[in-house]
Parts: structure tokens; C-alpha cells; sequence
């Protein structure tokens, strides 16, 4: 058998050809992904290539043949196409490359944003003999952009015309901007305030709260409002301020800058201190009427009382010869009038308690009630924990007069006859704790109604800087609670 070897190498044209239409397709589909159509122009015989890509992003049926240079100017804008044409001219004229953004009008009146670029093709000559390059499509991101300048545009129309003051500060605190208003609030022109920090205009004393603040607002993202704190003017005079801000992020999470809005409530705030005062006054001069009601009833009224039981007792014990019928009728009489003292003793004593000035809050309390539950015919469990020593006068009185409003309420609408009253403190406070449980009621609602007994005790505590809270459900009962900040130390187990 004989062999012929042959130096004839294989015929790899099948495989050359297979790998073109392979990288062919995929040049098309990364086109595709990326929204990049390709092109080419020969000028000379204005003969134009499009890409796959190209017909999509213009809208075009890639069965027809793309539109020659000329007739591409119903494609575009009036002004799109005059950049593109002197951008076209110049190419061929010095060879410079074009980059622009152009508005593509498709056959079906759609338009879209194409990003093109273009370059020369030149001959060994150095002739420019052809253009070619790119159309991308940017119409989504044009859009976003549009978006974001209009939205920043009105922010900075807001920003600027706002009624109040708007402010923008770095995280560190440095003012970037802030418009009329605010500028108005504090004297500043906006180039003074751009060399100050937000320190640097916040009373010294409130700072410490408001830089709390921020590192807070820094740490966990998100906002603040309504904080009140102080500012100083440039004339020095002192402005009350309330002010919400929220924090702006980059789109990875880094702190940007504050945006704030600030609020002049000097005029408010005096008010209310004209109000506090007032009420202070008010509260003050209905103390010394309690005080001197309740020592003209015991001092008074008690003793004439005292003056008739000793005649009334005089005259039964000389009435022995008297008919029994008159005798038990002089009984009667002494009776009533022993309960009529003791009531007046009662009234004096919730009217004024001389418990509560000589032997302190847990005697005086102790003490009504017993005498209220007596008087209700009710039961009160009194209880005391950690009262602190040295609790200032105007405290106790506080506390009393709520514990008064509280349980008397309690007794009123609750549908019990058990109570229970706790005085307790801890970590520099001392409050008071009324519970029973009854028929409940919605703390929301009791808390903005407008009746005079809520509003005498939010006031008395809004004096003393303390706070009340309620907690009730329907048919599950209810707990008053009263509580008071103290700048005092040490305790003791009982007062």
C-alpha cells in the first residue's frame, strides 16, 4: 500500500469566515448593551454605513437604506442639526474630532438625546476621505438630568424666597449658605455668615444640647425637628430660634450638608414667659387663699363649732329632768355638729396642709389619704420609695396638689373603690404614681382636652420643669404619673 503525503496545508478559510460573523456578532450585541450605533460617511460619493444599533436608536427600518448626509436634517432639531453641520464642516475642512449632544427626531415624531462623536478619515496623502463614529443614546440620562436641574432650580427658588429662614451648613458645622430671612434673623449679610460656624452664633449655653444634636442627626442620618435654642445677633441682643434640618447624603452615604429651616420665635417665647409668670402668680396668690380659707375655717369656724358642742353638751347634761324625746334630739344635734367640724377640719386640710410645711411629703401625703379614703369610704394604698432629702417647698406643693386633682379624679370616673398612690425617686427626681383599675379612658384625648383640673396640673408641673404622663386602656385601668427633676442629693428611706 502506498502512501502519498501531501505539504498542503488545510484550508482554514471555513474557519476564518466563522470567526468573523462571531466577533461581527458580538460587536453587535455589546453595541446593543452599551446603546453605541456606529457609522461611516464617504463625502465624495455621500454614501453612509449605520450600524444595527444605529437603526434602533433612530428609529429607522433597518431594511432601508440610512439617510444620506443632507437629507439627515429632518432628523434632528433646528438647532441640533446646525451644531452638527458646522461640527461636520470643520472636520472635513481640519480634520478635528466632534463631540455633542443632539436632539434626534425619529420617523414617528419621537425624538430621542444622542451623544455623537465623529472623526476624520484620512488618505496617505493626509486628505480627509471619509467621517466616522458614534451615536450613543443618552435620552434616559438626559432626562435624569433634567429632573435634577429642574428640582434643583426649585430648590434654590424655595431656598432663597422662603418666608423663613433656610440655611445650608457642612457637617462640621461651617454656614455654606442661607437666604434673606435668616440673614434678617440674625443681622448677618450671607458673606459674614459664610465665615461663621453654627457655634459661633448659638448661645453658649445652648450649645452643648444643640451639638448633641447634630452629632446625633451625623451619626444616625435623617432629621431633627423643632429644636429651640438660643442665637446671638450681631447687635448681641438674643434671638429665641426653632429649627428643623435634615441630612444630605452622596448617593454612597457620606454626610453632604445640613439643609435647615429656622424660625424667629422671640415673640412667642416672651409670650409664653409673660403666660409662665402670670400663671405663676396666679397659682401663687390661689396658694395664699387656700392658706388663708383653711385658717380662718380651722382657726374660726372650727372653734365657734367647738364653742356650740361644749354649750349643746352643757345643755343635755343639765336636761336630765328634760322628756327623753329632747334629750336624744340635743344628741343629734351635738352629732351633727362634731360631723360638721370634722368636714371643715377635711376641707382645711386639702384647702392647706400644715403637714406638708412642718413634717414633709410623705407625712402629708400619708395622711390625706387616710382622711380621703375615710371620707369616700374608699380604700387607698399609700407605698414610698427613695424619697430624696432636702425636696424644695415649691416641689412638694406641686406634687400634692396633683396628687389631689389625680386621685380625686380617680375616684370620680373610675368605677373602683380600691387605689393605689406611690411616691417614689430616683436619679435626681421625684414623682408621684396614681393607679387604679377601672374603666380607663384615651390618654390622648384627656391629654389636649381643655379641662381646668389637666390644665392646673400641666401648669404647676411646667413650673417646676417636671412632666405628667397617663397610661390607660378601656376596662384596663389607668396610671397617672407626675415627675420632677431635682438638683439635689441624698436619700432616705422614709420622711
Amino acid at each position: 500500500m502506498n502512501c502519498v503525503l501531501s505539504n498542503r496545508r488545510p484550508d482554514k478559510r471555513p474557519i476564518a469566515h466563522e470567526g468573523f460573523h462571531h466577533s461581527e456578532k458580538e460587536l453587535r450585541e455589546a453595541q446593543r448593551l452599551a446603546q453605541v450605533g456606529s457609522w461611516h460617511w464617504d463625502p465624495q460619493a455621500d454614501v453612509v454605513t449605520w450600524s444595527e444599533e444605529l437603526y434602533r436608536i433612530a428609529g429607522y427600518d433597518p431594511n432601508l437604506p440610512p439617510p444620506s448626509f443632507q437629507q439627515q436634517k429632518q432628523r434632528y432639531t433646528v438647532e441640533s442639526w446646525q451644531r452638527l453641520q458646522h461640527a461636520v464642516q470643520e472636520a472635513l475642512q481640519t480634520a478635528a474630532p466632534y463631540e455633542l449632544d443632539l436632539e434626534m427626531v425619529r420617523p414617528d415624531g419621537t425624538t430621542r438625546w444622542v451623544r455623537a462623536r465623529g472623526e476624520a478619515v484620512r488618505d496617505v496623502a493626509g486628505g480627509v476621505t471619509q467621517l466616522r463614529g458614534t451615536c450613543q443614546d443618552i435620552t434616559e440620562k438626559k432626562r435624569a438630568e433634567d429632573t435634577l436641574r429642574d428640582s434643583e432650580e426649585k430648590f434654590r427658588r424655595v431656598f432663597r424666597d422662603a418666608g423663613v429662614g433656610m440655611i445650608i451648613v457642612s457637617p462640621d458645622g461651617h454656614f455654606l449658605a442661607a437666604n434673606n430671612a435668616f440673614c434678617e434673623c440674625l443681622g448677618y449679610t450671607e458673606e459674614e455668615l459664610t465665615q461663621k460656624t453654627a457655634q459661633s452664633i448659638t448661645h453658649p449655653e445652648d450649645w452643648p444640647a444643640f451639638s448633641r444634636k447634630l452629632a446625633e442627626t451625623l451619626t444616625r442620618g435623617g432629621s431633627y425637628h423643632r429644636f429651640e435654642k438660643r442665637c446671638v445677633h450681631k447687635s448681641g441682643r438674643i434671638v429665641w430660634t426653632e429649627s428643623t434640618a435634615s441630612l444630605i447624603r452622596t448617593p454612597s452615604g457620606a454626610p453632604l450638608y445640613f439643609v435647615g429651616e429656622v424660625v424667629d420665635v422671640t415673640e412667642r417665647k416672651l409670650a409664653s414667659e409673660v403666660i409662665a409668670n402670670a400663671n405663676a402668680m396666679l397659682i401663687q396668690t390661689q396658694e395664699q387663699e387656700r392658706a388663708r380659707i383653711a385658717r380662718d375655717l380651722h382657726d374660726d369656724v372650727n372653734q365657734r363649732l367647738a364653742l356650740l358642742a361644749i354649750e349643746i353638751e352643757q345643755i343635755s347634761q343639765a336636761a336630765s329632768s328634760f322628756p327623753r324625746e329632747f334629750r336624744e334630739r340635743l344628741g343629734g344635734l351635738f352629732k351633727q355638729v362634731g360631723d360638721i367640724a370634722a368636714e371643715i377640719h377635711a376641707i382645711a386640710h386639702r384647702l392647706h396642709s400644715s403637714k406638708l410645711e412642718y413634717l414633709g411629703i410623705v407625712a402629708a401625703v400619708r395622711s390625706f389619704c387616710q382622711e380621703y379614703a375615710l371620707q369616700q369610704k374608699v380604700e387607698i394604698d399609700f407605698s414610698h420609695e427613695d424619697i430624696p432629702l432636702g425636696v424644695p417647698q415649691e416641689v412638694m406643693l406641686c406634687l400634692y396638689r396633683v396628687l389631689q386633682e389625680a386621685l380625686c379624679n380617680a375616684v370620680k370616673h373610675s368605677g373602683v373603690r380600691h387605689f393605689e398612690v406611690q411616691l417614689y425617686g430616683g436619679d435626681n427626681a421625684i414623682g408621684v404614681r396614681v393607679s387604679d383599675s377601672g374603666v380607663g379612658f384615651d390618654p390622648e384625648a384627656a391629654m389636649n382636652q381643655r379641662g381646668l383640673g389637666l390644665i392646673s396640673m400641666r401648669e404647676r408641673l411646667r413650673l417646676v420643669q417636671g412632666a405628667i404622663s397617663i397610661e390607660s386602656k378601656p376596662n384596663r385601668g389607668t396610671t397617672i404619673r407626675a415627675q420632677v427633676p431635682l438638683g439635689i442629693k441624698g436619700k432616705a428611706s422614709g420622711c
